[in-house]
């Protein structure tokens, strides 16, 4: 009878960590994928580790207004993938990502609140999606789907990237 419990007991388990989606993908962006921005793309900003850029999500979602995605700076792989909100209606806006919150939560699994006015995270792994709630007197949410392992790819491209440059530059002045 103890050891029926048992098998019980981890296929219960087993059955409710498979239950939830896999964090992979946002927006019709893949988490790792190689991105090729359209001919013209603008880079809006080098921060973080790499590039961003303003993409048309497909499928987007209609509580979200602007997508940003975030690759490393030599490989092009995408290591963060962004849907931001904007709400004038502060209360408003913060129903909408409450509701946000409970679809992922619903879809992904339980996550953690942190420490910043809303913002709960939801990890598998290397991989996490938080949602983003501030504002004084309007709402922005934001949706940030990220891998960690991959940040720290883009960090070390980077920095890769910075030494070379130095050592283009090198000279012997001041020495």
């Amino acid at each position: 009878m103890k050891q029926l419990v048992a098998i019980l007991a981890t296929l219960t388990l087993a059955v409710s960590a498979d239950a939830a989606d896999k964090i992979e993908s946002a927006f019709g962006l893949t988490l790792g994928a190689v991105f090729e921005p359209r001919p013209g793309a603008v880079c809006f900003s080098k921060i973080g580790y790499g590039y961003a850029y303003f993409f048309a999500a497909n499928p987007g979602n209609p509580a979200l207004s602007e997508y940003q995605v975030f690759v490393s700076p030599n490989t092009h792989r995408i290591y963060r993938i962004v849907g931001i909100g904007l709400y004038a209606d502060k209360d408003k806006g913060l129903e909408i990502g409450a509701a946000i919150e409970t679809f992922l939560q619903n879809k992904y699994g339980e996550g953690e609140v942190g420490a910043k006015f809303t913002n709960r995270e939801i990890a598998q792994g290397s991989r996490h999606v938080t949602v983003i709630m501030s504002g004084r007197s309007r709402a922005e949410i934001g949706v940030v789907y990220e891998d960690k392992i991959l940040m720290d790819q883009a960090k070390r491209e980077d920095l890769e990237n910075q030494v070379a440059k130095t050592l283009r530059t090198l000279d012997g002045a001041g020495l």
